[in-house]
C-alpha cells in the first residue's frame, strides 16, 4: 500500500502492518498509520457515549460568569440564537446545523450502524449509512487542529 505523509507528502510503501505497530514518516517524523486501537466493541462504546453525551453538551451552559452583580450563560446553540436575533438567519442556520444538529445526526447513524455491526445483523443500508458519517465528519464541528492545518495549506 502507497501512502502519503500528511505533514510533508513524502510518499511510502507501506507493507500489512502487523497488530500494535506504528508505521511513521521518515522525513517528518509523522504517524503514518498504526494498528492499535482499533475494536468493533470499544469503536460502538466510545460512539454511543458521544451520542448520549451530546444532549447534555448541547443544553448545559457551557460558560457562565457572574462579575458585579451580572450573570450571563452560555450555551452551544446560543451563538446562532445571538444570529437569528440579530436578523443573520442563514448564518444562524449553518451555526445551528454545524454545532448542534450535525454532531448529533452522525454520532446516532455511527451508533446504529456499530451496533448492527456488533449483533452481527448486515443490512443493505450500511455501507452507504456508514459512508454518511465519514462524510459527516468534516462538517460536523470540527476541531480546530484541523481548521488551523486547512487554513495554513
Amino acid at each position: 500500500m502507497t501512502i502519503a505523509c500528511s505533514d510533508c507528502g513524502t510518499l511510502q510503501d507501506l507493507p500489512p502492518l502487523t497488530p500494535r505497530c506504528v508505521a511513521t514518516c521518515p522525513v517528518c517524523r509523522n504517524r503514518l498509520e498504526s494498528r492499535t486501537g482499533r475494536n468493533l466493541t470499544i469503536a460502538w462504546i466510545s460512539s454511543m457515549a458521544t451520542f448520549v453525551l451530546l444532549v447534555p453538551a448541547n443544553l448545559l451552559p457551557l460558560m457562565h460568569i457572574s462579575m458585579l452583580g451580572m450573570v450571563r450563560e452560555s450555551r452551544i446553540g446560543s451563538g446562532a440564537t445571538a444570529l437569528w436575533n440579530h436578523q443573520w438567519v442563514v448564518i444562524a442556520g449553518l451555526t445551528a446545523a454545524l454545532a448542534s444538529v450535525l454532531p448529533l445526526v452522525r454520532f446516532a447513524m455511527l451508533s446504529v450502524v456499530l451496533s448492527l455491526l456488533r449483533v452481527e445483523v448486515r443490512v443493505a443500508w450500511l455501507g452507504r449509512v456508514f459512508r454518511w458519517t465519514l462524510h459527516l465528519d468534516q462538517w460536523a464541528m470540527p476541531p480546530m487542529h484541523v481548521c488551523w492545518r486547512s487554513c495554513r495549506q
